[in-house]
This record gives structure tokens, sequence and C-alpha cells, in this order.
């Protein structure tokens, strides 16, 4: 069985199957603070603070507490992608971001007889007969802020409904204070490996998986639309199967660097004709809106198209030369993959007047590609779990 999850940028989702189907209505367009590098950079290297030291902060073992890196403002502020998921017994619905850049499943905690937020969904162990707590707690760091709270065991299940794609009664994930909470959404899906989970919390998605029956393929895939304007049907998200109708041509397998996040090398990159990186790394990260680079390589393109930094976090580029821009193209596994301006950069109507803003920024220390949702809109992205790779095809576009 495959299960499909569609979705609209920062704001709804739904969820279909051969026998279900659920429709949120509704949706907003990317708008200009999404393209907040200043702000995205930061949340980067809280995210990916591990890759810069030679140890993590994250326990080992199971112990009382855990500690991580993983940031929880760079979704309110980047464009993102969410879809309902039900977590007890009756299903209790959230409104998450599915993010392959992390591990963690979380989502707001309501102790008790505590009133519900009146923003977000809030989950609540006490209503729910199949929810136990583990009397462990967790804590996750990001950026200048902590979210606390406790881990608890019941049933999650990403069909939206609580009818399907379902685990069983033990699927641990975090409960974190609904004041740590940023951004439209009420939680995190983290769908990196398990590697990265903070306290080596097994994912939902690994139980869901270990279903053969209803599940023949260890595989998950993204499609994001490319037509950005477009407020409804803003993406899809399949389980335990590829949606052929969201690509045109064949799919491009890259093997995985190291199974932490979805690490993959990176051969060289041009803008161009002008070679501007090789030999690097780069992660393909749902939870990022932009694609982030080495800061060097960076710069070359912020001269070559003389982007312009703004007070409010974007780089502006004139819109008139727009389509005089070099193609950005990127050597993985002796294939290439093009970004045309049309894909890095995004423009904008405000006040009877054309904005365009670039869609590249700097990843800071970090020194390595991520390759967030700019990337992914024109190919359509599978992770294959069972074979540790990623593949890469053209994405169908809807208008």
């Amino acid at each position: 069985m495959i299960v499909r999850i569609f979705f609209i940028i920062s704001i709804s989702i739904g969820y279909s199957s051969a026998q279900y189907k659920v429709s949120i209505p509704g949706g907003v367009q990317i708008k200009r603070s999404h393209f907040n590098r200043s702000q995205i950079e930061n949340d980067l290297q809280s995210k990916y603070s591990n890759l810069l030291t030679a140890t993590r902060n994250a326990a080992s073992s199971f112990t009382s507490l855990y500690v991580s890196t993983q940031s929880l403002t760079a979704y309110g502020l980047g464009s993102y992608y969410a879809g309902y998921i039900t977590i007890g017994t009756p299903p209790q619905q959230f409104l998450i971001v599915f993010d392959t850049g992390s591990s963690n499943l979380w989502v707001p905690y309501q102790k008790g007889a505590e009133k519900k937020h009146k923003k977000y969904n809030t989950f609540n162990c006490n209503i729910s007969t199949t929810c136990k707590s583990t009397k462990r707690r967790i804590s996750i760091k990001y950026g200048k802020g902590m979210a606390k709270g406790p881990i608890m065991k019941d049933i999650v299940c990403l069909d939206g409904l609580g009818v399907d794609a379902c685990t069983n009664k033990n699927q641990r994930f975090a409960c974190v204070t609904k004041k740590t909470v940023k951004g439209a959404f009420d939680g995190i899906l983290g769908m990196a490996w398990n590697s990265m989970s903070v306290g080596k919390i097994k994912q939902p998605i690994d139980q869901i998986f270990r279903n053969k029956s209803n599940c023949p393929e260890e595989v998950f895939a993204f499609w994001l639309n490319p037509n950005t304007e477009k407020t409804t049907g803003g993406g899809e998200m399949s389980i335990c199967g590829i949606d052929s109708t969201k690509y045109t041509g064949e799919i491009t397998w890259i093997p995985l660097a190291k199974t932490d996040y979805w690490r993959i090398k990176i051969n060289s990159v041009y803008f161009g004709t002008q070679l501007i990186g090789n030999q690097t790394f780069g992660i393909v990260d749902t939870g990022t809106s932009l694609i982030a680079g080495p800061p060097s390589t960076i710069d070359v393109i912020l001269t070559l198209v003389q982007a312009k930094a703004k007070k409010d976090g974007t780089y502006k580029v004139n819109c008139t030369q727009k389509s005089t821009f070099p193609t950005l193209t990127f050597y993985i596994n002796n294939n290439t993959f093009d970004l045309t301006p049309e894909n890095y950069i995004q423009q904008f109507n405000k006040k009877e007047k054309q904005v365009c803003l670039l869609g590249i920024m700097s990843s800071g220390p970090l020194n390595m590609w991520i390759l967030g949702d700019v990337f992914i809109r024109p190919y359509y992205t599978v992770f294959d779990k069972a074979n540790k790779r990623v593949g890469f095809a053209q994405s169908v576009t809807i208008t």
C-alpha cells in the first residue's frame, strides 16, 4: 500500500491512498520573509552544530536527559511543507513539518487539565487510552533557547486520520512545552537517520517499514510543486512507494556518503561555465527553505548576480537581469542537476513593482551544501532507506 500525503506551503495537507483521502483547504504563497538568509544561517548552524565539532552533545545511550542541537526556529521564518499526523487513542491530530534534516518527532504538550493553547494543538496523554509515560525527559537546544519535556509512548499514524500507516502503542516521541513552539505548525517529524536522533529514539517510519504486507518498499518521496504561485496542491509526500505521476523521465540514484543525515557527495559545482566548488558534501533537507553553500562559493555567486543584502535579511537582485543569470549546476555521482534562474530566484509583486530575491545563501562554518526546498522543487526526491540512497527526477509542474 502506498500512502500519499498532500500538503500546502506552511498551512495545509491531506492524505490519500486507494482507500483514503483527506483534503484541507487553504494555503499561502511563499513570502519575502521566507528568504531571510540571516535567520536561516543562524538556525542551520544550530541544527547541524554536531557537524562543527568532533563530539556530539546528544547522549550516546538512554539516560534520564537527552540533549541535541536541532533548530526549532528555522521553520517559522522559512517556507516549509507540513501535513497532518495523529497520536493516541482516540486520535489527536497535529500539523507537522516533515523534516529530513532532523531525526525526532516532537509535539506540544498539555499537562492534565491545563487549558489548551489557542494557537497550537497540544497532546494530552490523559485522554489517550494507549498513552504511557516513560518517566524520561528530553532537552533540545534551539538557537539561544531550550525545549524541554517528557518522552511518551503511544500510537502514531501518518495518514492524518488515525486509520492507516500506524505504529504500535510503544512508539516513543517527545512532548515539549508550548512556549517553545514557533510557526503555524504544531510540531516536527524528523526523517533523517536514527543515528542523529536525540536519545536514539527510533522514528515512527521504522515501524511502518517493518510491516512488509502494507509497506513493500522502505522509501518515502517528496514532490514540491515548482509553481510557487499556486496556493493549493503545494506538494505531496508518499510513503512505502513512489508516485510516478509526479515526475518525468527516469530517477537518478545517488548513494549516501554517510547514514547520519541524507548526506551525499558533490563532485563539483558550476555557475554557468565557471567552476565554483568541488569535492564536498551536501545534505538533502526538506526542512530548510533555501539552498545553502560554502561561504567562498556563495560569495562568487553573489558577485556575479550583483546581489544586494537588505536589512530584512534577504538578497535582492535586479529582476530585469534575471533571464541573463547563469545556470547553477551540481555534478553528483557523474550526473548533472541544473537550477535555472527561474528555480533559484523568487519574484514577488510589491506595490505594483517586481522584487526578485535570491534563494541561495551561505551555510556559514558548515562549509557544505544544504539542498533545501529551492533544490527539491524542480526535482522529485526519493529517500530510499533500504538501499541507503536518494533519487532525483524532473518534477511535474501543476499550474
